[in-house]
């Protein structure tokens, strides 16, 4: 934030990774192979 506005990205994405390896143990058993 700068001056109470928010910067925008100067890229696509949302400006963060995802670490697969954490996030794994929160999936669906359906969705267990969504980071592969």
């Amino acid at each position: 934030m700068k001056d109470s506005m928010v910067d925008l990205l100067e890229a696509p994405g949302l400006g963060l990774d995802i670490d697969a390896e954490a996030a794994r143990k929160y999936l669906r058993e359906e969705d267990a192979g969504f980071f592969d």
